[in-house]
C-alpha cells in the first residue's frame, strides 16, 4: 500500500508538511504541538524554517521532532526518527517582534545537518513554497464564508505506526479579508483541541470553487495558505455573565466550555516572522511577495 502513496495529490502531501513537536521544560513540563515547515526564497538563495507558535516552545530546555526517513527520494512510511536538541531548544527559535502575535521560526536544515546527516538519516518532508500563499486577486474572490482544513496533532494524537498528524475540515468564522479585531487573525469554526497549536490553516477546495467577482464556477483544486492556528475560544460563567476568552492549544486543563472557534494568527504574520529571522542571521531580505492576509 504504502508503495502506491500518490505524492501528487495535495492532500497526500500536506501528511508530510508537519512536524510533531514535543518539548520539555527544565521543570519537567512536557508540552505537544505542531510545526510545519515552510521554504522562504531570498535574494540568492532560500531557506527551509520550521513555524510554530511562541508558546508551544516558550521556556522549552529539549525539543522532539518527528520525522519520517526518506528512501529513493520518497517517505519511508512507517520509518521515523525523533530529532532530539537536548539545551535551550526554546532560544533557538525567532519569534515576531510583536508579543501579542504568537508565530516563531526555527532554521531545521541546520538543525538536520548539525544532528542527523552524521548519522547518515536522511528525513522526509514537504516544503510549502512561498507561492502557497494567498494572494491579493485570489482574496477579492472570497467569500465570508470558505471551507478550510488544518492538519496536526489535537490533543497529540497522531497515526504513530506511520507518522502521520490528522487533517480536520471547517470553514472560516469571520471574514479572512477582515482583520478580526483590528489584529491580524481570524476565526474558524473548527473543533480544536490542546495539540493543534501551530497547525497550518489552509482554504482547501476541491473539485470545484467559485469566483464570487466574476460569478464563475471554475472545475479544479484550490489550496492556500492562511494562516497558523494559534488558541481556542472558550467560555466560562463569571458571576452569572458569560465571558468569551482565548486559550492556548498547549497548556494546562481549563474548566471550561469550547465554543469550536479557533483564533488563526494570518500569514503577513510568519513572512514577518522570517524577515525577523533573515536580519537576525545577516541573510538578504525575502523576496517581495504580494501576500494578502
Amino acid at each position: 500500500m504504502h508503495g502506491i502513496l500518490d505524492l501528487s495529490s495535495p492532500s497526500n502531501q500536506l501528511l508530510f508538511n508537519t512536524i510533531r513537536l514535543e518539548t520539555r521544560s527544565l521543570e519537567g513540563k512536557v508540552k505537544v504541538g505542531t510545526s510545519f515547515v515552510m521554504n522562504f526564497e531570498y535574494e540568492g538563495g532560500n531557506i527551509d524554517l520550521l513555524v510554530t507558535n511562541k508558546h508551544v516552545v516558550k521556556d522549552a530546555e529539549e525539543g522532539f521532532l518527528w520525522f519520517t526517513t526518506k528512501e529513493n527520494d520518497a517517505p519511508k512510511v512507517g520509518s521515523y526518527h525523533i530529532l532530539r536538541i537536548e539545551r535551550e531548544f526554546g532560544e533557538h527559535w525567532v519569534g515576531h517582534p510583536d508579543i501579542n502575535i504568537d508565530v516563531a521560526v526555527f532554521p531545521i536544515q541546520a538543525a538536520i545537518h548539525q544532528i542527523l546527516s552524521p548519522k547518515g538519516i536522511v528525513p522526509f518532508y514537504v516544503t510549502l513554497p512561498m507561492n502557497v500563499l494567498v494572494k491579493d486577486e485570489e482574496l477579492q474572490e472570497m467569500d465570508a464564508l470558505e471551507e478550510i482544513l488544518f492538519v496536526g496533532y489535537p490533543s497529540g494524537l497522531w497515526d504513530q505506526k506511520n507518522n502521520t498528524p490528522i487533517l480536520r475540515r471547517g470553514t472560516t468564522a469571520t471574514p479572512i479579508f477582515f482583520d478580526f479585531n483590528g489584529r491580524k487573525m481570524f476565526l474558524v469554526d473548527a473543533s480544536v483541541f490542546p495539540g493543534s497549536s501551530g497547525s497550518p490553516v489552509f482554504l482547501y477546495n476541491t473539485g470545484s470553487y467559485l469566483l464570487k467577482k466574476k460569478k464563475q464556477v471554475v472545475m479544479g483544486n484550490r489550496i492556500r495558505l492562511l494562516g497558523i492556528l494559534a488558541k481556542v475560544m472558550n467560555t466560562s460563567l463569571s458571576d452569572n455573565t458569560e465571558i468569551t476568552t482565548e486559550l492556548d492549544c498547549v497548556g494546562e486543563k481549563e474548566s471550561k466550555e469550547r465554543i469550536d472557534l479557533g483564533v488563526v494568527y494570518k500569514t503577513s504574520t510568519i513572512l514577518e516572522t522570517a524577515a525577523v529571522f533573515m536580519k537576525k542571521h545577516d541573510l538578504p531580505d525575502l523576496k517581495p511577495f504580494e501576500c494578502a492576509v
